[in-house]
């Protein structure tokens, strides 16, 4: 089952509730991907990526597995200016 929830910032707190009316309380998972375009054009800069989960996260960066785990986390990755990275 799929939602589409277009969004600039993924900010949600389900506690025990499910994402969707028409999904069940638990258990469920919840993937996003897209594709992180970088505000500058050239050279390479250091980005900071910060995950908060009670469960089991990861979070993939091009083919970089950045964050695995569960809790605060926190990864810093370079991207390169000018390019669409995409991420899981």
């Amino acid at each position: 089952m799929a939602l589409d929830p277009r969004r600039s910032q993924n900010r949600f707190a389900w506690g025990s509730r499910a994402p969707a009316a028409h999904m069940s309380e638990a258990p469920f998972s919840v993937r996003w991907t897209g594709r992180l375009r970088t505000p500058h054009e050239h050279g390479t800069q250091i980005y900071s990526f910060y995950v908060v989960s009670d469960t089991a996260v990861r979070l993939w960066v091009g083919e970089e597995l950045l964050l695995d785990g569960r809790g605060a986390r926190e990864a810093q990755h370079t991207l390169q200016g000018g390019t669409n990275t995409p991420y899981a």
